[in-house]
């Protein structure tokens, strides 16, 4: 994002009569540099042999390659690497600057004024193998004070059967719970051929995402997701009016901490056993957001004070109701999922859906009611 900022500065008024006025002119030169390139990720070798050790997911994974950062997006040709991984080439240029969180991204606007239309990458070859992860690593720019260990990450993507690389299909990115250093089988991993959409899973550092209880305000999960999202726009063909994240545990305080941060680009978002932490940047009004809680989670509750503030999942629930102006008041939303409550009367609704049990209860229905209430969305 370039900014000019052209300033009119009248100079000094003489005292004495007869004498001109002065006028000066300055400009303000060079933006601050930051801009949206694509990490270059060009997925036109063979897909080689997984590694044995490969997480479970839906198909093993593979590695599209590591982009460099900086190194402008150029791709070279595809090689084969350790156990016939796909190397996708030089790429990885800087996104985001880090502290103002992607404002670029969450710049699309709310209401009506999202991104809309087919990705660049449609029309593109690919040579993902359907539903198997691929894997793709890039350089992140983060804040100084998280460079050393946030710079450096990694997401999936997997590709439904129905993927033709010319129908811009719905995103789906999806967080894990802690604990996790691959990819997943997740409910979304198992309907995603089903529902026809292209699902990317985020991956945490050190075990979870930074966004979350004591997540910091200048998250670097922020220009993760930022540059992650420029990469499949560039290289696959999806809808970009469709993106969508979900995800449970720490992956639910990821994907409200997008949803809230970034409504100008996330269409809606789905979460299960997470709030909202304290530390954020004002929310962009925009995305709309179903919310399943077991009534005896102990970990994520619906009240959950740290360093003295609320960031459970109630109050996650009531910070979207109010940025999105929904009614205060709820209604029973749908007859297939009877503990879902819906705040209406606004474009962008929240469904808050107590069940019983306890952490990750609700995470069963989840993908369902997700794929329901995103597809009632305008």
């Amino acid at each position: 994002m370039h900014r000019r900022s052209p300033i009119l500065s009248l100079l000094a008024l003489s005292s004495l009569a007869g004498l001109l006025l002065h006028l000066a002119a300055c400009s303000g030169g060079s933006g601050d540099g930051a801009s949206n390139v694509p990490g270059g990720v060009n997925n036109s070798g063979g897909a080689g042999a997984s590694s044995a050790g490969a997480p479970a997911s839906a198909g093993a994974a593979v590695t599209a390659g590591a982009p460099s950062a900086g190194a402008g997006g150029a791709p070279t040709s595809p090689t084969a690497g350790a156990a016939g991984a796909v190397s996708a080439g030089t790429g990885g240029a800087d996104v985001s600057s880090g502290g103002t969180a992607g404002a670029a991204m969450s710049s699309g606007g709310a209401n009506g004024t999202r991104p809309t239309g087919p990705s660049a990458g449609c029309g593109k070859t690919f040579a993902d193998p359907f539903v198997t992860a691929v894997q793709h690593d890039m350089t992140v720019k983060v804040d100084a004070e998280f460079t050393a260990k946030y710079a450096s990450r990694k997401y999936y993507t997997q590709l439904p059967k129905s993927y033709d690389g010319m129908k811009p299909l719905p995103v789906v990115f999806y967080g894990q719970g802690c604990g996790q250093s691959g990819p997943e089988n997740s409910g979304f991993s198992d309907v995603m051929n089903t529902d026809g959409f292209l699902l990317v899973q985020m991956i945490p550092v050190g075990g979870c995402y930074e966004a979350g209880k004591n997540g910091s305000m200048n998250s670097p999960d922020g220009p993760y997701f930022d540059q992650a999202l420029s990469e499949v726009e560039a290289n696959y063909c999806i809808d970009k009016s469709r993106v969508y994240v979900a995800g449970w545990s720490s992956g639910a305080w990821i994907s409200t901490y997008l949803a809230c941060t970034r409504g100008g680009v996330i269409r809606a978002a789905a979460t299960v056993a997470g709030g909202l932490q304290h530390a954020h940047p004002t929310c962009v009004g925009g995305a709309g957001i179903i919310m399943y809680i077991g009534n005896g989670d102990n970990e994520n509750g619906v009240v959950d004070m740290v360093n003295g503030f609320d960031v459970g999942t109630g109050q996650s629930r009531d910070t979207f109701i109010k940025t999105n102006g929904c009614s205060a008041t709820s209604s029973a939303w749908d007859a297939a999922f009877p503990t879902c409550q819906i705040y209406g009367s606004c474009d962008n609704p929240v469904i808050w859906c107590p069940v019983d049990g306890g952490h990750g209860a609700g995470n069963d229905k989840l993908p369902s009611a997700a794929w329901k209430f995103w597809g009632s969305l305008k």
